[in-house]
């Protein structure tokens, strides 16, 4: 970065001159009073996370079920995707059946006030395991 005072390349430093706050070097630091640089610590955003034991997945017709809220309120697929704070090409993909991140859905269920996820039940598999152990083909015939 240049220093905003003479031009050299080694601005690493920020002061106040004269009632602003400059990217200034080592030499002209000293034309003001040196200002220290304040690191905001963010917290990250939380995540929705499913309870342990159950499993969630997405409804099959979830991209028809939103395109019908959507034209219920009258609404375009770029003032939904303003509504939800989301790009254009996200809901327009998301109608047409692609499965969006967690976080989308939250949006959108939020938004429209409706579920897109459906809890599944989790499939337990009991195999018998002979002496030798589990081979591929015990694998194969789980799936």
């Amino acid at each position: 970065m240049n220093c905003e005072v003479c031009g050299a390349s080694n601005a690493r430093r920020r002061a106040k001159i004269e009632g602003t706050i400059l990217n200034v070097c080592d030499r002209c630091v000293r034309s003001g009073e040196e200002v220290a640089r304040v690191e905001i610590a963010r917290r990250p955003k939380p995540m929705y996370t499913a309870p342990r034991g159950m499993d969630y997945s997405l409804k099959e017709d979830f991209g028809s079920i939103i395109r019908k809220n959507r034209e219920k309120r009258n609404l375009t697929q770029e003032q939904l995707s303003a509504k939800i704070q989301e790009k254009h090409t996200i809901v327009k993909r998301i109608e047409d059946g692609w499965e969006p991140p967690l976080v989308v859905i939250k949006k959108i269920e939020k938004f429209f006030n409706i579920s897109l996820m459906g809890i599944s039940a989790g499939n337990d598999y009991k195999i018998k395991v002979e002496k030798g152990g589990m081979t591929l083909g015990d694998i194969a015939k789980i799936s």
